[in-house]
């Protein structure tokens, strides 16, 4: 009965103990490439091959006991729970279920305390970056992506270093403020570069943040029209990419999707122009014809 619940346990003990120990195992590769799945637990491919015991690795965190040495005994009460008396059987559940509460907290701090964004190839881009970090950790935000290909050749043509950075910075200010919302219970920014089918280089973001309001879908582009920052973000986003003729798609996500709720990629194509992709399309009725809205 609770042997899928078992298992995710075990798994969470193990990323925890390993993590505590190493934490540059935690994975920051890729961490999307479609679908904009993130899997936020998962281990480098050379944590396999490390010993916990080695003369190299660091001695234990004292007063942390090494849970997994329980799970043995854990796994033999689950297979013997038929037999338990009801009481024990419901003391059982609820252990488990503080078990899994703490392993889970224990693995989301790890994995915050060891983000970190890769170079992109930008000393500015990167200690922009960096900041965005420290920002996300203190907000207890997972932040992370992938430099597939360094934005430095977009300098100059089409695009200069100033309104790039200033790009990146609203698009990110823009995700924090979205998944900092009371109502937002997983915390996710994943940020993405790279070039995509056709040699079109590409910026992306998701995140798992509240959905904009209709009202500023509609008016994406005009002075004013705000998720709650300045009125400003937005707008200059729009205003450079048609500067620098690069398109615009805002992807949203309906209910049924686990993890992220939106992406926005810029695509510098020598074209300008805006799509937004929703499951709220019927809804929409956009202001400016350089809007289009297409159904999922």
């Amino acid at each position: 009965m609770y042997y899928f619940a078992f298992e995710q346990l075990s798994f969470m003990l193990l990323f925890w103990n390993k993590s505590a120990g190493n934490k540059r195992c935690l994975h920051r590769g890729p961490a999307f490439l479609s679908g904009f799945y993130i899997d936020r637990t998962r281990l480098a491919p050379d944590c396999e091959n490390q010993s916990s015991s080695g003369a190299g690795d660091p001695p234990p965190r004292q007063g942390k006991p090494r849970l997994q040495k329980i799970l043995p005994a854990l796994k033999a009460a689950f297979n013997n729970e038929e037999n338990l008396p009801a009481e024990n059987s419901g003391a059982l559940r609820y252990e488990l279920s503080l078990l899994l509460e703490e392993a889970h907290r224990n693995t989301a701090r790890a994995a915050l305390e060891a983000q970190a964004y890769p170079p992109t190839g930008l000393i500015l881009l990167d200690i922009l970056l960096e900041e965005k970090v420290r920002e996300c950790r203190e907000k207890q935000i997972l932040f992370s992506g992938c430099v597939l290909e360094s934005p430095r050749f977009l300098l100059g043509h089409p695009i200069g270093l100033q309104p790039l950075l200033a790009v990146i910075a609203n698009l990110v200010d823009n995700a924090i403020r979205a998944v900092s919302h009371p109502c937002v219970k997983e915390k996710m920014i994943v940020l993405h570069f790279g070039q995509a089918a056709g040699r079109i280089y590409q910026i992306t973001i998701a995140d798992s943040g509240i959905p904009f309001t209709i009202r500023t879908l509609e008016n994406l582009g005009a002075v004013g029209n705000t998720t709650g920052g300045s009125g400003y973000g937005i707008a200059s986003i729009i205003e450079t990419c048609q500067k620098v003729h690069a398109s615009v798609k805002l992807t949203e996500y309906g209910e049924h999707v686990t993890g992220f709720s939106k992406k926005i990629c810029i695509s510098f194509s020598g074209q300008f122009r805006i799509e937004i992709i929703s499951p709220r399309w019927k809804e929409l009725r956009p202001k400016y014809g350089y809007i289009t809205v297409t159904q999922p």
